[in-house]
């Protein structure tokens, strides 16, 4: 499970930055930097797009020679899902006015629910919920600014009601550029394990 959590939190972290710089609500999608990124028809190993949008991304593993395809699929400019090729992932993106308002995920034995609320058009906080073959976990994620950049956001996962762990991603800009991005993985006494 702390793998998990660790995995979801740098990824989530680093979507933090895509959906809540400054100019990330320019096409009503709230996902910057995902949009024009040229106007290829798909396939190779990096990717492909289709128009403005990621239509597909192949991960591949050195070690067994394997891949896998990530599929997304799009509502006008509004991504909607994620799925991949060997059926062990699927993500579902809800919307309500333009704001993203719920992510969901789905793999192998874990399931997710993550709920969005916003201040005014600042995203302020994330309520995760995560089912790991029965075990429940709840993600908490608390979000400060610096101007109207995103400046930190600390994530605290509890177990039948206890305090399990906490994760700190901070980030700096320089202009609308994100220049630095640290990870932190704490305990429930707050002792820091990895960054």
């Amino acid at each position: 499970m702390k793998s998990i959590k660790i995995l979801f939190s740098l990824i989530f972290g680093l979507f933090l930055v895509i959906s809540c710089v400054p100019e990330g609500d320019t096409n009503g999608d709230l996902l910057h930097g995902l949009g024009n990124i040229g106007g290829g028809t798909g396939g190779g190993t990096g990717g492909g797009t289709t128009g403005k949008r990621i239509a597909s991304y192949v991960e591949k593993d050195l070690s067994t020679n394997k891949t896998n395809t990530y599929t997304f699929t799009y509502d006008g400019n509004l991504l909607k899902t994620i799925s991949d090729s060997n059926n062990t992932t699927d993500v579902e993106v809800m919307y309500e006015n333009g704001k993203i308002i719920s992510v969901s995920i789905i793999n192998k034995n874990t399931t997710s629910v993550y709920t969005l609320q916003y201040n005014n058009s600042s995203l302020k906080s994330i309520a995760g919920v995560i089912n790991d073959s029965g075990n429940i976990t709840l993600a908490n994620t608390e979000l400060t600014y610096s101007g109207s950049k995103i400046s930190k956001a600390i994530t605290k996962y509890s177990d039948n009601g206890t305090l399990t762990d906490i994760i700190e991603n901070t980030y700096k800009f320089t202009g609308n550029n994100l220049s630095d991005f640290n990870f932190i993985y704490k305990d429930d006494s707050g002792n820091q394990i990895l960054n």
